[in-house]
């Protein structure tokens, strides 16, 4: 990539995550969630995009690997220290336990902030998609 586009795509990079938090201001959230969740890392991402149906932390494993066709295979303390954390910040709750598996779905605050994760993705696409 030609260094004039890689910095006018970074700038743009810039202005995406300016944009995502001014956003982010303008809604509920606390400082710690916009703070931590902003922008969104991988692995929280597909969790919360994983638990808009009710599953445990090995289903999530799963599915993600499925999804990404093995290219992202989260490890067991990564995925229990993220639903951990995601519960205490109430992203995700605990619904149930089923043999000896706890199961989670998303909050509305999970969705609120998946939501906003997938529109700073999709402008991120269409940015890159501009630049080209």
């Amino acid at each position: 990539m030609p260094l004039d586009r890689y910095i006018a795509l970074r700038y743009y990079m810039y202005i995406e995550v300016r944009y995502i938090a001014v956003k982010y201001k303008e809604t509920e959230m606390d400082a710690h969630i916009r703070k931590v969740y902003v922008p969104m890392t991988e692995t929280g991402f597909y969790i919360l995009l994983c638990l808009r149906e009710p599953n445990h932390g090995y289903g999530v494993v799963q599915k993600v690997r499925e999804m990404t066709e093995g290219e992202i295979v989260l490890a067991p303390g990564t995925m229990y220290g993220s639903l951990s954390k995601m519960e205490k910040d109430g992203l995700i709750r605990f619904v149930r336990e089923e043999e000896k598996r706890k199961i989670y779905s998303i909050t509305d605050l999970g969705n609120e902030v998946l939501h906003l994760e997938m529109k700073r993705i999709e402008r991120l696409y269409k940015n890159m998609k501009e630049m080209r």
